[in-house]
C-alpha cells in the first residue's frame, strides 16, 4: 500500500531530482523513493555496526582503529 506524502523541496534540488528521474527512466516518486530506502538501509548497517562495536567494547573485545578501518574498506562501508 502507498502512501500520499507531500515533500517541500528546494527548487534547484527538485530540477536535479527530475532530471536524475528522467536519465533513470523513472518517475520523480520512484526514484526519490529509492534514494529513502538506499539512505535508511545504510543507516540500518550503519546502526548495526556500532551496536555490535558497543557490545564488543563491553566485552573487553576491541580491535585497533587501523585493524577497524581496513574491516570497513573490505566491507565497502568506507
Amino acid at each position: 500500500m502507498k502512501k500520499r506524502v507531500t515533500v517541500y523541496l528546494d527548487e534547484e534540488l527538485h530540477r536535479i531530482l527530475k532530471l536524475r528521474a528522467a536519465h533513470g527512466g523513472s518517475s520523480v516518486s520512484e526514484t526519490l523513493t529509492f534514494a529513502i530506502e538506499s539512505f535508511l538501509f545504510q543507516d540500518a548497517e550503519e546502526q548495526s555496526l556500532l551496536d555490535e562495536s558497543r557490545r564488543q567494547a563491553a566485552r573487553g573485545e576491541t580491535i585497533p582503529y587501523e585493524e577497524a578501518v581496513a574491516k570497513l574498506r573490505r566491507d565497502g562501508l568506507f
